[in-house]
């Protein structure tokens, strides 16, 4: 049985973040939670400010964890304007680099490797895995209207610009 580990959880205060956080830390992890907007969360789960966009001292929280979920980005629970979805998009697109340096300079990249390996995946792409199809999923049977990330990138570009008109 695993024992108790440290999990970092950049965006953890959404819904999905919610979750996470409470049932890891119902098992005895021990769980800290990256936010722009650090307050009192549940007791024994710790909350440390970060910009979401630069390496900072929460980075530091990232050394010695046993994983690092990313669920950072802006909310959904929001009227689908221009500029929400934008917002959305960037919030997400720009958490996922800064995540992995801090991974890298942690020392512990082999975690972000290893995930990759197993999903059999890049691990840029698994650093914030909305957009990966995983090469077991295809394997299993299941079908995907974009197999390929160009293609459905392709189409959430066309999509979001057709909105916008």
């Amino acid at each position: 049985m695993l024992g108790p580990v440290k999990v970092v959880v950049p965006g953890g205060t959404g819904q999905v973040g919610g979750l996470l956080r409470r049932a890891l830390s119902a098992h005895g992890h021990e769980v800290v939670v990256l936010s722009r907007h650090p307050g009192e969360l549940e007791p024994g789960i710790r909350h440390v400010g970060w910009d979401g966009r630069t390496l900072g001292p929460w980075a530091t929280e990232v050394d010695g964890a046993d994983a690092v979920v990313n669920l950072a980005g802006r909310t959904v629970s929001c009227r689908y304007t221009p500029e929400n979805l934008r917002q959305m998009m960037d919030s997400r697109v720009e958490s996922t680099p800064v995540v992995g340096r801090a991974i890298a300079q942690a020392g512990t990249a082999w975690m972000a490797d290893i995930g990759a390996w197993a999903l059999r995946t890049d691990t840029e792409l698994l650093l914030k895995s909305r957009r990966v199809v995983p090469g077991r999923l295809l394997d299993a049977g299941f079908e995907f209207e974009h197999p390929q990330w160009p293609e459905a990138a392709t189409d959430l570009v066309q999509r979001v610009r057709s909105r916008e008109r």
